[in-house]
């Protein structure tokens, strides 16, 4: 279970070298299903933690087409869990950013400022990033 942790914090030090990638994320899918019976909290935290700094890494490097590949892999390998709201709205915003709809993402921000301030407040600090803006400003 460590292990799992460890790889979802450090998951972008490896991200620039795509042969290591492919395996390495597979054995986290791997991991986390099979430990989602014993910890389904833990895992869904962990999900969600990896759709947070998969977020903040893409929007600071600019590397949309990397994300919705591995978006695509993450989905289609975890479709039978079942996630939290906030996991599910982490996933949400992440689409909506890919997709650059400002009003989705407008949405979903407003839905977590009223029922999740701390998952609200993460996202709020990454959309008011430079670098978010300079590939979807959603003040426009």
């Amino acid at each position: 279970m460590m292990e799992l942790e460890l790889f979802i914090t450090t998951f972008f030090i490896f991200f620039d070298e795509e042969e290591r990638i492919e395996p390495l994320l597979s054995k986290a899918i791997a991991a986390a299903i099979t430990w989602w019976s014993l910890y389904p909290e833990l895992i869904d935290r962990l999900i969600g933690a990896l759709y947070v700094n998969m977020i903040q890494f893409l929007i600071t490097n600019n590397e949309l087409e990397k994300a919705s590949l591995l978006d695509e892999k993450l989905t289609e390998s975890l479709t039978d869990s079942t996630f939290s709201l906030t996991t599910q709205l982490y996933f949400a915003f992440f689409k909506a950013f890919l997709a650059e709809d400002r009003a989705e993402v407008t949405n979903i921000l407003s839905l977590l400022r009223k029922n999740d301030r701390q998952t609200y407040t993460i996202l709020s600090k990454i959309i008011q990033s430079t670098a978010f803006r300079k590939i979807l400003d959603i003040s426009s």
